[in-house]
């Protein structure tokens, strides 16, 4: 009976140490994501604007 004892003793905590590591890693996942959308975000947007104000040089130069 007390083997196991022991052995939750030591299964209760290595499980709650998993979770924390899964739960910080979807977190750090998550967070990626966001950055990755925004950045992205931010590059379409200034493509954008260069490809609007070369259009616009070409167009008045002519």
């Amino acid at each position: 009976m007390r083997e196991k004892r022991t052995i939750w003793k030591r299964i209760i905590p290595a499980i709650i140490l998993l979770i924390c590591i899964i739960a910080s890693f979807a977190a750090y996942r998550n967070l990626n994501r966001q950055m990755t959308v925004s950045r992205n975000a931010r590059y379409v947007e200034d493509a954008a604007n260069q490809t609007a104000k070369r259009i616009e040089d070409l167009l008045v130069g002519v």
